[in-house]
């Protein structure tokens, strides 16, 4: 199995008919355009984020019965989610859909987050994907 795409968004829910609705699909950068100057102890802006993450079947999955994936983001030094799912491949297509949920972050300067996702099967590290988004923060001096 490997890591195909990491689509990031702003909401993520799940629809009649097993389907998934990702809202407010963004590319790798948010602009956001205060209109009050920020302080010291402003927060700046509060983004809602959600993700994502399609896996793929390979020929190389035909005898595993799960695998191990791990979602984590960060924003500097700040850890703002790390989720890991034990996933049966029993009775799935070549496609998976894996949502994380909608989680909100305060952003007080222009930052970057970093959306690591990794497979691990066979007792290691199969596949991995990184995307990236920047925030950029503009507010009026």
């Amino acid at each position: 199995m490997i890591v195909k795409h990491i689509i990031v968004g702003e909401d993520i829910r799940g629809e009649v008919g097993n389907k998934l609705s990702l809202m407010g699909i963004l590319g790798d950068t948010l602009t956001i355009n205060l209109d009050y100057p920020l302080s010291h102890d402003s927060i700046g802006a509060i983004v809602s984020l959600a993700f994502l993450v399609i896996l793929e079947r390979t020929t190389n999955d035909a005898d595993q019965k799960e695998v191990t994936v791990q979602v984590a983001a960060t924003m500097g030094d700040i850890h703002l989610i790390n989720l890991v799912a034990k996933l049966p491949l029993a009775n799935i297509g070549k496609i998976m859909h894996l949502p994380v949920n909608r989680f909100d972050v305060a952003v007080a300067t222009s930052s970057q987050v970093v959306i690591n996702a990794q497979i691990f099967q066979n007792g290691g590290l199969s596949s991995k994907a990184t995307s990236t988004l920047n925030i950029n923060i503009n507010s009026p001096a």
